[in-house]
């Protein structure tokens, strides 16, 4: 009957961990070869724990009362290998499994009942060893690769030595030989993994002692636990060789389980129940952290059967029940422990079964813990509170038919669970970080054991902000400064898609001066990340307003005359002290940087020019014209004026009779009564043209003769002003207001401004020459 105990519920736990009952345990009854006769016992076990051998009641046991050895696998369950010799109620017992499956044991071989050892290979018939030399021999082991059995076997002289055989083939049977070559036996038990290490027992002269047996080595007495006069028995080997197990008397009563090894020498391993001190190791596993037998007790039902875990006695019954939370029903108790496979994980022995001596093969399953594969710590950049990630986790266990939990936690709480996930699957998570480093932790269960992962999701923000100022300011100095304090420089536009409250600073000053300056705004966020924009500040300074006041003229008989000029209307409109400049060259002035110097000026017209500066070096600058007249007769002027209108209508008419003929003589009398005839006559392109046709060659000759007229009219407007400039006679004035008008060529270059200045300032003599 196969039963398997599952392990009790495993609470996940908030870290790394391990359950207390991460295992579970196997009991297997091996069977019977006569289920009419259930009896068995299991002797031996492969190093890998599948192949079982032993010794059950035959068939018909009955009737010969015999015990037959057995080979049991999973698969094959119990199989009788039967006997080296084909009598009735041979009796044979197997012993011990080699890695290859090979089978050791011994067979009675004749009726005498000898007794011969034999090896079984896996496929083939069972191969009698021979013995020493007596009449009866046994094999106790085999190595892992069956080819060397180890056991013992009478002599000559009817003593029993233990044996080392080698094959494979018909093999060599070497005897081991005594302690000190004494005459008594010796026995081997078990050999090491490789067979080159031998642990049995042999009598030293008085007592029998636990020994080590070495090819080409005298035997190693391996002491005793009462000193030199008690007894030993070595049982069983390490893999390596390097620790033996056995039982010996003690000092206190009854036999003790020991352990011996060369560098601590024999120690006892102690009993399940203190008050019982009977106990014996039997075999122990490559690494010796597991060893087996028995170990009598009185406190606990269960039976006597023992392991020993890392040093520390249990009884096999309890161990079942407490640590792999086993029911072993309907075994009723466990007696003896007699083999376990090389890892620790199998033990094989003999207990009670419903009421029968039955062979048992545990196999105590250590449950391998999952494991998660924690994914690589990740960074990813802020995005505005929304920074989902999205993880993988590969989930594992090296036993592939358990199903897995595995569950993601942030912050200190289970953000999600996925259950029922088959080992070597990617589980995924997403989840919605915050800004900075955050730990994940990632756990997985099989229900029996967990482990636990973490991997770390950090947001950065490597981006920077941004910034975007407002427009440039423009502004004036304060009111009679060179500098604006009073400047608003508005609030930039920032943003950061991490941080939604930026910190901003510029470096504004106190006082802006006239011209530019660069203010520059710098936005840092939470990250470090920093940003900067430039806004201009300009300060404008509004420029002076020169006023050199109205001009001047003065009539004099005198050299010179004294005028006094008046700038105090120059202004500044950001209300500066003005500085001022005049400049009048040919005159002499006193006080030329004040608003009201005086002049002495000549007779002649001089421009006086007016420079005014503000504080911040802004200029302006005005002219006005002082003319100093020399007084002359007006009758003189006004012949002058008379002499220059008749010659310029002589020349008028001469021009206009030679260009047009005499049937018009009498309109071109009319147009020479005055200077206005010059004008109408230069400044029309047809005139008469249109009352009397004309040929090419006389229109090309009339407008020859129109310019030259337009000419000579300008030259009597330029002589008729000089006349008026001597004279002051305003007839003169009026006559060379009507040439300039009538020539159409504008008025002279030297006489322009003058005449513009006159006409201003006499509104109805300019209404007087062109019309109202």
């Amino acid at each position: 009957m196969n039963r398997v105990i599952p392990l009790l519920a495993f609470l996940l736990c908030g870290g790394p961990c391990v359950g207390l009952l991460a295992q579970s345990a196997t009991i297997d009854n091996l069977g019977y070869l006569d289920p009419s006769s259930r009896h068995a016992t299991a002797y031996g076990v492969s190093p890998d724990g599948a192949t079982v051998t032993g010794e059950a009641t035959a068939p018909n046991f009955a009737t010969n009362g015999r015990f037959h050895a057995f080979r049991w696998t999973q698969t094959g369950r119990m199989q009788d290998l039967g006997g080296l010799a084909m009598i009735t109620g041979v009796r044979t017992a197997g012993t011990a499994v080699a890695g290859n499956g090979v089978i050791v044991g011994h067979s009675e071989i004749n009726a005498s009942l000898h007794l011969r050892p034999f090896r079984l290979a896996a496929f083939g018939g069972m191969q009698a060893l021979g013995t020493l030399g007596g009449a009866n021999s046994y094999a106790a082991d085999v190595s892992d690769d069956g080819d060397t059995i180890v056991g013992s076997s009478s002599i000559a002289a009817g003593r029993v030595h233990g044996f080392r055989w080698q094959g494979p083939g018909a093999g060599t049977m070497i005897d081991l030989g005594t302690l000190n070559n004494v005459v008594g036996a010796s026995y081997a038990e078990e050999c090491s993994a490789d067979g080159s290490a031998i642990v049995g027992y042999s009598w030293n002269g008085s007592v029998n002692r636990a020994c080590l047996f070495r090819p080409g080595q005298p035997p190693l007495d391996l002491g005793s636990l009462n000193g030199p006069g008690g007894f030993s028995i070595a049982t069983g080997i390490s893999a390596g060789g390097s620790l033996v197990v056995g039982y010996s008397q003690s000092a206190s009563p009854g036999n003790h389980a020991f352990s011996w090894r060369q560098s601590t020498g024999i120690a006892a391993l102690g009993t399940v129940d203190a008050a019982v001190g009977s106990s014996v190791a039997n075999a122990v596993s490559s690494d010796g952290r597991v060893i087996v037998g028995q170990s009598a007790n009185n406190s606990r039902p269960g039976g006597s059967a023992a392991v020993w875990i890392d040093g520390q006695p249990r009884q096999l019954w309890d161990l079942l029940v407490t640590d792999y939370g086993a029911d072993p029903a309907p075994w009723t108790s466990f007696g003896q422990v007699f083999d376990v496979s090389r890892d620790g994980s199998v033990l094989v022995g003999q207990g009670t079964y419903e009421g029968a001596t039955s062979a048992f093969r545990i196999t105590l399953r250590q449950n391998n813990p999952p494991t998660i594969a924690p994914p690589t710590p990740v960074a990813v950049e802020c995005n505005g509170g929304v920074n989902t990630v999205v993880l993988s986790a590969q989930a594992n266990d090296p036993d592939a038919t358990d199903r897995l939990t595995v569950t993601w936690g942030v912050g200190g709480v289970v953000r999600q669970t996925n259950s029922n996930v088959v080992p070597g699957s990617n589980v995924t998570f997403s989840y919605n970080y915050p800004d900075g480093a955050t730990p994940v932790w990632i756990g997985v269960s099989d229900g029996k054991a967990s482990s636990a992962a973490t991997t770390r999701v950090t947001v950065v923000d490597t981006r920077s902000p941004i910034v975007v100022v407002t427009a440039d300011v423009k502004t004036k100095v304060d009111r009679g400064q060179v500098f604006a304090s009073k400047v608003n420089l508005g609030t930039p536009f920032v943003d950061d898609i991490c941080d939604p409250a930026p910190q901003l600073t510029n470096d504004a000053k106190a006082k802006y001066r006239i011209g530019t300056t660069k203010v520059t705004w710098t936005v840092r966020d939470k990250a470090g990340n920093i940003a900067q924009a430039v806004q201009r500040v300009i300060v404008k300074n509004d420029p002076p307003l020169a006023s050199a006041g109205s001009n001047v003229t003065q009539t004099t008989t005198a050299p010179s005359v004294k005028v006094k000029l008046n700038g105090s209307l120059s202004r500044d409109p950001n209300g500066h002290k003005l500085k001022y400049l005049w400049k009048a060259p040919g005159a002499k002035l006193t006080g030329a940087a004040t608003a009201k110097p005086t002049g002495t000026f000549k007779v002649g017209t001089t421009r006086v020019t007016l420079t005014v500066t503000d504080p911040a070096g802004a200029k302006s600058t005005d002219v006005m014209v002082v003319k100093v007249r020399a007084a002359r007769p007006a009758r003189t002027a006004a012949t002058l004026a008379d002499a220059s209108v008749r010659e310029s209508q002589l020349n008028a008419l001469d021009s206009y009779q030679r260009g047009r003929g005499d049937s018009l003589s009498g309109e071109g009398l009319s147009l020479a009564a005055s200077a206005l005839a010059l004008g109408t006559l230069a400044g029309n392109e047809t005139g008469a043209n249109e009352e009397v046709a004309v040929s090419p060659q006389e229109m090309t000759s009339y407008l020859t003769l129109r310019a030259a007229a337009s000419q000579q009219a300008r030259m009597a407007g330029d002589r008729f002003y000089q006349s008026f400039l001597v004279s002051g006679d305003e007839n003169a004035l009026a006559a060379s207001m009507y040439a300039y008008y009538g020539s159409g060529l504008g008025f002279a270059d030297l006489a322009s401004g003058d005449v513009h200045e006159q006409l201003v300032e006499d509104p109805g003599e300019r209404d007087l020459i062109f019309g109202p």
